[in-house]
């Protein structure tokens, strides 16, 4: 089984879990705590751009897509020259890790500012959400839209651009998927913080992308939602 791990999935899982070791490193702070990521924000932008919880936010989008970029980084490797794998990884990397971070802030502004509801109310709302996405086509078109690997130039400035237009496509289709995921972890956070609802979170996407099947098409998607009962009407 181990001669199918492929340097790219290690690399991922262990960036992951540096991630992760940061995260805990960072919540025993006492000024920090990763809960604060949307409570400590107060739902201003100010706050939440402090350095210190834009570190808690780029840690968290690392530990949380880490895995995610194990395909993505095979693609590269072997559809790059030799000479340019690492540059190629490199750029792919820092783009989608800055995407990410800056969807954590705004997710965690929106968190933030929702909470004015109350917490239970909050959670309770983003949890029926959560579900109710995960039901729709849409999420099922999304998710089916991770798994493409576009063609890589080799030569000219399509080599320089193509890596971070690849990480700004990938998480375009990462966030329409796991978005309300992510949303209802965040209010979690309010409710119960700590690392537990993160991780209950990381594990949803993390199976969904890596070893759920993906419908093969966007009319599957929409075939699937339509055979859904109905209750037949009476003659």
């Amino acid at each position: 089984m181990l001669r199918h791990v492929t340097g790219a999935a290690v690399a991922s899982w262990g960036l992951s879990g540096l991630g992760w070791l940061g995260l805990a490193v960072w919540s025993s702070l006492d000024d920090a705590g990763i809960g604060p990521i949307c409570r400590a924000s107060g739902g201003a932008l100010n706050d939440v751009l402090r350095p210190e919880l834009l570190l808690g936010t780029t840690l968290m989008m690392l530990a949380m897509m880490g895995p995610l970029t194990a395909g993505p980084m095979h693609h590269l490797w072997h559809r790059s020259l030799a000479r340019h794998r690492l540059r190629a990884i490199g750029l792919f990397w820092l783009t989608y890790i800055a995407l990410w971070s800056l969807v954590g802030v705004l997710f965690a502004l929106a968190a933030a500012n929702a909470s004015r509801i109350g917490n239970t109310v909050l959670l309770i709302l983003t949890l029926v959400i959560a579900l109710a996405w995960q039901l729709l086509p849409a999420k099922a078109t999304a998710l089916r839209r991770c798994h493409l690997r576009p063609p890589l130039a080799v030569f000219g400035a399509r080599a320089l651009l193509d890596p971070p237009w690849f990480a700004l496509r990938l998480t375009a289709w990462c966030v329409a998927s796991c978005w309300a995921v992510m949303v209802a972890a965040l209010a979690a956070q309010n409710a119960t913080p700590g690392l537990v609802p993160m991780l209950v979170a990381s594990a949803i996407i993390v199976w969904e992308q890596l070893w759920r099947k993906p419908l093969q098409s966007d009319g599957a998607a929409w075939a699937m939602w339509s055979m859904w009962p109905r209750r037949e009407a009476m003659p």
